[in-house]
């Protein structure tokens, strides 16, 4: 009850692939999992003894949101799955993850709030613990881009990584220094 979205959303199916011995590269449809009705992101909020759950919500667009299924963004075992989430110092959840959806909730004064282009973005956003309300953000170019971690400083903010193909990403406004 409360939950920000308590429906999957889905996505397009990721068909099951099971590669041949050592050949990992080109599989972006699988290493031997599927999806038939898509991904939405999932987040948790569980009592400190993990015996009740607090609160659950799905998030997610149109398209496969929380996994990474991009070339060459999925290089590694276990790339399909990364993301991450941390705890600001009110108990907020923060995450870092990838979405192929630009209808994706994103807040009105985010510093991106359209979809950058490719195949997917990365996603971060921040919620309440109650998981009720959320704050949100894309993080892309005209290529794939995918969040992979993220990080608080003691200031509250937030800092993230992921791995990009686009040669257009936005850039905070910097200040040349005379040599």
């Amino acid at each position: 009850v409360g939950a920000y979205d308590q429906t999957f959303n889905g996505g397009v199916a990721i068909t099951v692939s099971f590669p041949v011995p050592q050949s990992w590269v080109g599989m972006s449809g699988g290493y031997g999992y599927g999806h038939a009705n898509g991904t939405d992101i999932a987040v948790a909020h569980f009592s400190a003894d993990c015996t009740s759950l607090i609160a659950c919500t799905y998030l997610g667009g149109s398209g496969n949101d929380g996994i990474n299924n991009v070339l060459p963004l999925v290089h590694n075992y276990g790339d399909h799955f990364r993301g991450e989430i941390a705890l600001d110092a009110q108990q907020w959840p923060v995450v870092a993850t990838s979405t192929q959806s630009a209808d994706i909730p994103v807040s009105a004064n985010a510093p991106q709030t359209t979809f950058g282009g490719g195949t997917q973005d990365a996603y971060f956003f921040r919620m309440n613990p109650a998981l009720s309300t959320l704050q949100s953000t894309f993080c892309g170019g005209t290529g794939s881009d995918s969040g992979y971690g993220v990080l608080l400083d003691s200031n509250g903010q937030v800092f993230m990584t992921g791995g990009t193909t686009s040669t257009d990403l936005s850039m905070a406004a910097t200040q040349q220094q005379a040599a």
